[in-house]
């Protein structure tokens, strides 16, 4: 253990003083209608996601699979200090059946289980329209132990996706 030591009061005052507003951010959020989280399926993509929610200071979460009951009640509490009516919820996963099962389930238990009725999930990436639409090379065949791996395959065909297919830059677009 160790403690902030000064000589005498003038190098505290002046540590201070440089220190004063550093961590001070103003709630860019405030004049939104609605509550913005961004929820990421892994941590592998949160260095790229961040400077982007920094810059707006949108919360984000990161679930690391099937988010656990913390990290969503978690989101449910920011949500209703935030006094906002409608919880808008950005989610980036895997164009995969655990990534699709992931953002569906987030949304169902936010909504059944912490009682928040107005949410609009929004699945922002990976989609299977920017998978075609950005022209990604082949991806890998899904994984037939998935519980979703049938309910995917007959949706979107056998290829899946991972997030970090996307270049950085366009992700954060």
């Amino acid at each position: 253990i160790t403690w902030r030591l000064f000589s005498s009061p003038t190098p505290f005052i002046r540590e201070e003083r440089e220190r004063l507003f550093r961590d001070y951010w103003r709630d860019l959020m405030q004049s939104q209608p609605n509550y913005i989280e961004i929820f990421v399926e892994k941590n592998t993509v949160l260095s790229i996601v961040k400077p982007v929610a920094e810059q707006y200071c949108i919360p984000v979460t990161s679930g690391r699979g099937y988010c656990p009951l913390a990290p969503r009640a978690q989101m449910a509490d920011r949500f209703r200090k935030n006094g906002k009516e409608k919880f808008i919820l950005i989610i980036l996963s895997d164009f995969d059946p655990d990534g699709v099962g992931i953002a569906q389930s987030l949304a169902r238990s936010l909504r059944d289980d912490f009682f928040i009725s107005e949410l609009l999930p929004i699945q922002a990436a990976l989609t299977g329209d920017q998978v075609d639409r950005l022209e990604l090379p082949a991806g890998m065949p899904a994984k037939k132990t998935s519980s979703q791996y049938r309910k995917f395959v007959e949706l979107f065909g056998d290829q899946v996706y991972e997030l970090e297919a996307l270049e950085p830059a366009r992700l954060q677009e």
